[in-house]
């Protein structure tokens, strides 16, 4: 809760599926990278992709989603 996530990319899974979980669990979607975003969720984290600069350029973490699915998981154990 109180975390806004981002998606780009090819994902294992279908994208809505990752956005319901952010929402059910009182996160923010944000369409793309902005400073006011706190995680963008990617294949590959190290990607050059210009999303991926920009992201980092604003401090925003860039994440794979294994670690997604660790941040869930470390929400929910409270």
């Amino acid at each position: 809760a109180g975390l806004s996530f981002c998606f780009t990319g090819a994902l294992s899974r279908p994208r809505k599926e990752f956005e319901d979980v952010v929402e059910k669990h009182g996160g923010t979607l944000l369409s793309g990278v902005t400073k006011d975003l706190k995680y963008l969720v990617m294949s590959d984290p190290n990607s050059g992709s210009s999303k991926a600069e920009k992201a980092r350029k604003y401090g925003t973490k860039c994440i794979d989603e294994a670690e997604f699915s660790r941040l869930v998981a470390a929400a929910l154990a409270g």
